[in-house]
């Protein structure tokens, strides 16, 4: 992260922290949301703890045309089901 602006937002649809006392915010790396991005690139799935949070109708739609497209762990030959 060299030279890369990060900057935090807190999602005021949600509470301060988890159930495990931990920040909840989302990640901008130079203004690129981090989060949306992991999603986008199959690097992470969309999970709704309790209630719709901010960014939920763009991160289910990332994690469909991922899903869809079969990329990151959408990707069988990335994750085997059998061991």
């Amino acid at each position: 992260m060299n030279n890369k602006s990060v900057r935090l937002e807190k999602d005021e649809t949600q509470g301060d922290t988890d159930k495990y006392n931990r920040q909840l915010r989302y990640v901008y790396l130079d203004d690129i949301n981090a989060n949306l991005n992991m999603i986008e690139k199959g690097y992470a799935k969309e999970y709704t703890y309790d209630k719709p949070y901010k960014y939920v109708d763009d991160f289910e739609n990332a994690e469909n045309i991922s899903s869809d497209l079969k990329i990151g762990i959408w990707n069988p030959q990335n994750c085997k089901t059998q061991l």
